[in-house]
């Protein structure tokens, strides 16, 4: 629900502070999209950078640059939103 998840942004802020970043793999995969959206909003109206690893295209507003990696130890990068 989201009561649980504002208390656990809550906890991981008060547990480790104000973190610039947040390192989020597949974090949001088990929300529906609007929650997801919640999260992501939470997160940049707190100042903190996500980098995330995940599947949904639902993640590219709230990101500007996609690193891809070509599964031969290579990788590009590019802009979302150019």
């Amino acid at each position: 629900s989201v009561a649980v998840l504002m208390f656990l942004v809550w906890a991981w802020s008060r547990a480790v502070g104000r973190p610039a970043y947040a390192l989020m793999d597949e974090s949001t995969s088990a929300l529906d999209v609007a929650l997801e959206a919640r999260c992501y909003t939470m997160c940049a109206a707190a100042d903190i950078t996500c980098i995330s690893v995940g599947h949904r295209l639902t993640l590219v507003p709230f990101h500007e640059v996609a690193l891809e990696l070509d599964g031969q130890g290579g990788f590009t990068t590019r802009e979302l939103h150019p």
